[in-house]
């Protein structure tokens, strides 16, 4: 943790948007759980970094970030939530994928 409570071992957040996306590829619905399990194994994140806690530690910091990752990208609609609880990744983020090569 620094100073100021920002933890500096755990990515930002739109660093977890792109393999968030691959965690979706396959184009099955999928609870955020998961899809975190998936991110973490990607980007090589640790038990201890996955167990970090925000200030106040209500939620995991990695948690929070890849939970933000997912939202932004439901705002954006390149993930939608066909029942709640429940992401899975649209057609135009599967063809936005194949054409930057994301997937």
């Amino acid at each position: 943790m620094t100073p100021e409570g920002r933890s500096t071992s755990i990515p930002n957040y739109q660093t977890f948007m792109a393999p968030a996306l691959r965690a979706l590829h396959d184009g099955q619905p999928r609870p955020i759980g998961p899809i975190r399990d998936l991110v973490a194994a990607e980007l090589g994140i640790t038990d201890a970094q996955r167990a970090e806690q925000i200030p106040g530690g209500r939620a995991g910091v990695f948690d929070s970030r890849v939970g933000w990752a997912v939202t932004y990208m439901v705002q954006a609609w390149l993930i939608q939530r066909p029942r709640r609880a429940i992401n899975q990744i649209t057609q135009g983020a599967l063809t936005s994928c194949a054409t930057t090569r994301i997937a």
